[in-house]
């Protein structure tokens, strides 16, 4: 067909489902780029909000006002999007996991969508592996374990020999994949707790990204990151009441220390003080951004690895950030900046805000860590200990610390062999000791100590009122008052 020479008319065909939903478009050869853009967008918008990919979408540009165009061309017809159909994921009925399960591997466009925000239940676990460049969509669905679900018998239907446990939903063998807008429910309130539910098992894969992820109510862990699992991120993630049996974790982290993880935008909380952590990272080099828990019995509880973390607060805990190791051969590596703890409870079994026990190297900036007046047990504000002679810790600055209503000292020195340094310390509310060293090596450095409340005046005339020594030596610099 030829029309006017001035300009070039190009015509784009996208199949946007399985069915034969066609979007058209007639644009001039000067705005070809901003157009491709923006029918790029209008299609992620549609695969976003999760539209009727059945029906047909037809956008036509009157051409014969369209003087001067050269020539039209086609290009070829591409699957870009596909949603599950209905059947896979009807509510009110126990669903078919392995019919879920065939069509999401066997789908060969690039985006799956699900149908808006439903409640499904399956007969097993929804297992999401082999995928490469793809973008899973799940709507705002919710995903459930069934009323008294008893267990999937793993060691008999366990996928490629690789340990899930009861999990709801397995990622494996994964490659540059991107999960959104999903929602898993444990329903562990109709569970009984003898049985560990786990919400989200991942597994061997690289560049995984998971965006608006919601996990609660599993008696277990909400969601375990387990080995040969490479540069994964997640962003906007919601954790709620994932505690249950011992040692129990909403997101339970091991693997190589060599790979790398990110957490944005992560909100948690739970109903009562029990469970243990909200993070335990054993392995993988974190890096946390903007972490909120409240009515949680530890925030995060690091292992191994290099970390970094900032934004980090903390409402009615019992207790903030932990370092230790499992072992002296990988120690962990922490920088953090900014910690907010506020109404702690100290009722963890290390009675402090935040621990120190083996590390490689840690560097706090800007603690602030004030304790409920209703917490009665005799807490610390921070401990720096060793638990045994195989214990290591290297090297620890803390940059401002702010402690206050301690009911016993604001630092516990214990067992050192390392200086460690305090460059500002202020103090408030502090009922029994600034500061207590027990069998420490060498000597630890405080640059400044600053007491915010006038009562301090009377006692710091003897500092054994307010220091208690016992071999070990604390340097302070300098002493001030503020009110």
């Amino acid at each position: 067909m030829w029309l006017s020479k001035n300009r070039k008319i190009v015509l784009y065909l996208s199949v946007m489902a399985i069915s034969l939903g066609i979007s058209i478009s007639f644009v001039n050869n000067s705005k070809e780029t901003e157009n491709e853009e923006s029918s790029s967008n209008d299609i992620a918008s549609q695969v976003n909000k999760g539209d009727n990919l059945d029906e047909q979408v037809t956008e036509v540009t009157d051409i014969n006002s369209k003087e001067g165009a050269d020539e039209i061309e086609v290009e070829p017809l591409v699957p870009l999007a596909v949603r599950v159909p209905d059947a896979y994921v009807s509510e009110g009925r126990i669903n078919s996991s392995s019919e879920l399960n065939q069509f999401i591997e066997s789908c060969g466009s690039r985006f799956i969508t699900f149908p808006y925000s439903r409640e499904v239940v399956f007969d097993g676990p929804i297992i999401i592996q082999n995928l490469e460049d793809k973008v899973i969509d799940f709507n705002s669905t919710t995903f459930l374990f069934a009323d008294d679900f008893e267990g999937w018998g793993y060691r008999e239907q366990r996928p490629n020999d690789i340990y899930v446990g009861n999990s709801l939903i397995c990622i494996l063998n994964n490659t540059r994949l991107k999960i959104k807008n999903l929602v898993i429910d444990g329903n562990k309130q109709n569970i009984s707790p003898d049985v560990s539910c786990i919400g989200l098992w991942a597994e061997n894969g690289q560049e995984l990204d998971f965006e608006n992820l919601k996990v609660v109510n599993t008696g277990f862990h909400g969601i375990v990151i387990s080995k040969n699992t490479k540069d994964f991120t997640f962003n906007q993630l919601y954790l709620e009441n994932n505690y249950g049996s011992d040692n129990s974790s909403d997101v339970y982290i091991i693997n190589d220390s060599l790979s790398n993880c990110d957490f944005k935008h992560v909100m948690a909380s739970r109903d009562a003080l029990v469970g243990d952590q909200v993070f335990y990272i054993d392995g993988y080099n974190t890096d946390i951004e903007s972490f909120h828990a409240y009515n949680c019995n530890i925030g995060i509880d690091y292992r191994r690895g290099s970390h970094k973390a900032r934004l980090l607060t903390f409402d009615t805990c019992n207790s903030t950030v932990h370092i230790q190791s499992t072992s002296n051969i990988d120690l962990p590596q922490v920088e953090i900046e900014d910690i907010v703890g506020e109404n702690l409870m100290a009722g963890s079994n290390t009675r402090s805000g935040l621990g120190i026990w083996d590390a490689k190297f840690v560097h706090i900036e800007n603690v602030y860590l004030e304790y409920a007046e209703e917490a009665t047990t005799n807490q610390w504000g921070i401990v720096i200990r060793r638990f045994s002679d195989n214990d290591t810790i290297e090297e620890v600055v803390i940059d401002e610390l702010t402690i206050v209503n301690t009911k016993f000292a604001s630092i516990h020195y214990d067992n050192l062999t390392s200086p460690t340094t305090i460059k500002k310390l202020k103090v408030k509310g502090i009922e029994e000791y600034v500061y207590r060293v027990d069998q420490c090596e060498g000597s630890q450095l405080i640059e400044e100590i600053i007491f915010m409340d006038i009562p301090f005046w009377e006692r710091f005339k003897n500092l054994d009122k307010i220091i208690y020594d016992n071999e070990g030596i604390v340097q302070v610099s300098s002493f001030d008052f503020e009110n």
